[in-house]
């Protein structure tokens, strides 16, 4: 009985120590749906606006402040009371200077903060004042019934080289700005739905809020399955990726250009600690003495062996390297323009985006990109040029969490990393929806980067399955209800195509005929001279890599700046441009011009053969006459203003459009940029024959063929065995007598 009642006298002991020193365990307190947000004040951060807001642009606000006072739905509960409140002290970390920089593919691949213990919630802390209690915010649901835990600070932004807010210019009262670096919990999708925010809610926008502060601050989720880099597989329209990287590809040639003599400022150290040098030229088109800054971004050092290259970073920790050359920025623009297309038209495809809707929204995306690289309006630019007054104003914002993204991508991708391209494409689509498109990212998204991964994605996987999609798809669509091609000239092409059926579709029941041409094809003189044509360009003139180029619109040719060996001058020079926005490969341009030749010689020899067979009258020198005049049309076209497909010009003179081509260039810049056997372009090696023909020869036209459609069906029979060709021509009656009078084979 003693015993006992020792026992209940120490735990009454126990208990009353913590009731003294005011330490009563923790109630849960009111949930949301209890409190009635519309009654409090506008200013308050309790409003519906300001958390909208939160949500649609992804920023987390700190909950270990908590309001002292709520309204009557308030139930009383007991809480843990603390007798003085002191802030958490910052935690510190080696400074900058004597901070070893990690290699690149050190980060992770969304340059995404370390993540902290689970006890720990990174926040930036401001030592200048405390927060006061009314803008204060309430915890997540999910954490009602956890026990409120001490926060700890860190400085993850001195960690983050993206996010570093520090470096940034404050916006308004230092209490309002947003807390960066705080990493979101992963939250199932369904709890997410649950917990979305109004769409009406979702343009409220912060009026105090610098959207160029925006980035995506969490990693992709464990869920998030690692794909193959998307530019291994993925297809973008032609049309479509050469209408932005053009943009991009011209405004780099031209920074080359204009400053291709030597640098006057070697380079020092690096801005800011990022890969990228500041560097003075002056401007070669300025009288007077104008001194212009230029950024230039470092390219990653080749790989070494691991052990090597620690003892070397650690020598050297300081960012030095060689400058990135023009061509590999280029090329990896053009990469990531081709993940960015493809990624979001893979997305925009799932929610069944109107075309119109959709090129909208690539522009506005890649108009967004290019102001990152190149524009000196509110941030210094990655690439291009920025006068110094210009250059005092933005030099202590210093770049966004975006262009750091792009510095760091633009000095080369590390061996070894496949993914590097895939998460950076999705993370600037995300970081533009969260910017641009508020109300987009609350729809599809719910407002959680998490949610955001996860679809996309599902929609990449989805394209995956689906077969001949491509990014753009729909401008095929397009061009066929506008017919831009069904008109060569006054050569109707619609008609030919009823009878020469050959598009590359392997199911054509005209295959069955031996539309071959000869294997073995030895040009002639005048076909071996337009051959080499394009070889005598690059013979004469100096075509750097690096070199300006302008495209010439809704053709497939661009003018490349170059100077003529002989005499130094500048000239401008013709250049096939392929499907990737590349100048076409000079080996691969000599094969197609070759298939073309022997196309043109195979089909019209058994034109002309078939037509003696039967004894019909044919034009002397027949082929050799077509030659005369098709390769004086590509080389010497008679309009003033256009161009020769293959050589060069003194002055760009005009504007650069469809205008500078005839029909004949036009289909022959096709053949040999979209047709990858000469099978494919059997209707467009027709086409030639028929429109020389029709316009060279308009009696012999009306005499023996009438139409294209008749055209198409003579040399339809050329093309079948003998006697399956004889069967035909005598079904129709009296053989002779109706082909001399022209009468339809058919």
């Amino acid at each position: 009985m003693k015993n006992s009642s020792a026992q209940h006298l120490l735990a009454v002991c126990l208990l009353v120590r913590p009731i003294l020193a005011g330490q009563l365990f923790t109630e849960a307190g009111p949930t949301l749906a209890a409190l009635d947000l519309s009654k409090q004040d506008p200013s308050s951060s309790w409003n519906g606006g300001a958390p909208a807001t939160e949500a649609v642009l992804g920023i987390s606000r700190p909950f270990n402040i908590l309001v002292n006072e709520l309204d009557e739905t308030r139930q009383p509960r007991r809480v843990r009371q603390k007798l003085k409140h002191h802030p958490p002290e910052p935690f510190t970390i080696c400074s900058p200077a004597q901070h070893i920089h990690r290699r690149l593919k050190d980060f992770d691949l969304n340059h995404s903060p370390p993540p902290s213990p689970p006890e720990q919630v990174p926040i930036e802390y401001l030592p200048a004042e405390e927060l006061p209690l009314e803008q204060g915010s309430v915890a997540d649901v999910s954490a009602e019934k956890a026990p409120v835990e001490q926060v700890k600070v860190q400085h993850l932004a001195e960690h983050d080289p993206v996010g570093n807010i520090h470096e940034q210019v404050p916006i308004g009262n230092i209490h309002e700005q947003v807390p960066v670096g705080y990493i979101h919990e992963q939250v199932p999708a369904e709890q997410i739905t649950e917990q979305q925010v109004p769409l009406e809610q979702a343009a409220q926008l912060h009026p105090k809020l610098d959207l160029d502060l925006l980035d995506m601050n969490e990693p992709p989720p464990k869920e998030f399955s690692l794909m193959i880099s998307i530019t291994h597989w993925a297809v973008v329209h032609p049309v479509l990726f050469i209408k932005y990287h053009t943009l991009f590809k011209e405004q780099v040639d031209f920074y080359t250009s204009k400053y291709a003599g030597k640098l006057l400022t070697k380079p020092g150290e690096t801005f800011k600690d990022l890969p990228i040098y500041i560097l003075r030229h002056m401007e070669p088109e300025s009288d007077s003495s104008r001194w212009m800054i230029l950024p230039k971004i470092i390219r990653l050092p080749k790989q070494r062996d691991p052990a090597a290259s620690q003892t070397v970073q650690a020598a050297q920790p300081e960012l030095k390297g060689r400058i990135q050359i023009p061509f590999m920025i280029n090329q990896l623009l053009g990469s990531l323009i081709k993940g960015i297309l493809f990624a979001h038209g893979a997305f925009l495809r799932e929610i069944q985006c109107p075309v119109e809707e959709e090129i909208r929204r690539h522009d506005s995306l890649m108009n967004w990109l290019n102001e990152l690289i190149f524009s000196t309006k509110n941030h210094p630019p990655i690439c291009g040029e920025i006068s110094p007054a210009d250059w005092a104003r933005v030099e202590g914002r210093g770049y966004t969490p975006a262009q750091r993204r792009l510095i760091y991508y633009l000095q080369g991708r590390p061996e070894g990393e496949n993914l590097y391209l895939d998460y950076m494409a999705l993370s600037l689509i995300g970081i533009w929806y969260k910017r641009d498109a508020p109300e987009e990212w609350l729809r599809h998204f719910q407002g959680s980067e998490y949610r955001f991964w996860m679809r996309m994605e599902d929609s990449i996987t989805e394209v995956k399955r689906v077969r001949n999609w491509k990014a753009g798809k729909w401008i095929d669509q397009g061009l066929g209800e506008q017919k831009p091609d069904s008109k060569l000239g006054n050569f109707d092409l619609v008609s030919l195509r009823q009878v020469v059926k050959l598009d590359g579709s392997p199911h054509s029941k005209d295959k069955r005929y031996s539309w071959k041409v000869i294997e073995h094809f030895e040009p002639s003189e005048v076909e071996a001279r337009v051959i080499r044509g394009h070889q005598r360009v690059t013979e004469l003139v100096d075509l750097a890599i690096g070199r300006p180029m302008k495209a010439i619109e809704d053709a497939r040719a661009a003018l490349q700046l170059g100077s003529e060996k002989s005499t130094g001058q500048p000239v401008w020079a013709v250049r096939v441009i392929g499907l990737k926005g590349r100048p076409y490969p000079a080996r691969g341009l000599k094969r197609k011009l070759i298939q073309l030749f022997g196309a043109l010689r195979h089909y019209h020899q058994q034109l002309l053969k078939f037509f003696e067979e039967y004894e019909i009258p044919t034009i002397p020198n027949a082929h050799e006459a077509f030659l005369d005049w098709f390769t004086e049309t590509l080389r010497n076209p008679p309009e003033p203003t256009a161009l020769p497909l293959f050589g060069y010009v003194s002055e760009q003179g005009g504007e650069l459009d469809a205008t500078r081509f005839n029909p004949i260039q036009h289909l022959v810049l096709l053949f040999i940029t979209t047709h990858s056997k000469a099978l494919d372009g059997t209707t467009d090696v027709v086409a030639l024959l028929g429109y020389w023909y029709k316009n060279l020869h308009p009696a012999y036209w009306a005499a023996r063929f009438r139409s294209e459609f008749c055209f198409g069906q003579a040399v339809l029979l050329t093309q079948m065995p003998r006697s399956r060709a004889d069967t035909v021509v005598r079904a129709i009656g009296n053989t002779r007598k109706q082909l001399q009078t022209g009468h339809t084979i058919g």
